[in-house]
């Protein structure tokens, strides 16, 4: 009798440890600030209602509709540079229709954006599919992407996204939208 007990005991604390790093492993997976879809019947309506969306009029600046967008670096005001290890896995779109989406070293990420004075950028949060890839850098990418406040085209023709409070910016190069 106290085999049987003592079995069943190591299954249920088997069971809670795995339901645990389970749990904490999903949180690492996914930025906080993200909505994560996993079915994709979810993910396309939400992108429809996301595209059916009426409630903002949205303020299109051409020259950011203009070509899709290759992450290149992310530099931050302490120095810090970050470098995509694939940048082409990192390419970035704005729709005439205020709809944002992005391709990333493993996933979609897709919502609206606005644009705001002072080339303020608003981003509505983010939603993503949900695939899990090792080395990934997608987490980190959505995060900075998360802290965005404005942007603007640099004279070489890069699109610059500011990061809040100044601390530093990403950097993409424009791709032909032809």
């Amino acid at each position: 009798m106290k085999i049987k007990n003592i079995s069943l005991l190591v299954i249920i604390i088997l069971v809670v440890v795995g339901f645990i790093v389970y749990e904490s492993s999903n949180e690492a997976i996914a930025p906080t600030n993200e909505i994560v879809v996993t079915d994709s019947e979810l993910n396309n309506e939400m992108m429809n209602e996301i595209e059916n969306s009426d409630t903002v009029d949205v303020v299109i600046d051409p020259s950011l509709t203009a070509n899709q967008w290759q992450w290149q670096t992310t530099e931050y005001s302490d120095d810090t540079v970050i470098i995509p290890e694939n940048s082409g896995d990192f390419i970035a779109s704005f729709s005439d229709e205020g709809q944002f989406s992005s391709s990333t070293d493993c996933n979609q990420t897709f919502g609206s954006y606005s644009i705001g004075e002072d080339n303020a950028l608003i981003f509505v949060p983010l939603a993503s599919t949900l695939m899990f890839c090792e080395n990934s850098q997608e987490t980190e990418y959505g995060n900075m992407l998360s802290e965005i406040s404005s942007y603007m085209i640099a004279d070489n023709g890069n699109l610059v996204l500011m990061i809040k409070y100044d601390s530093g910016s990403m950097i993409f190069s424009p791709i032909s939208n032809s």
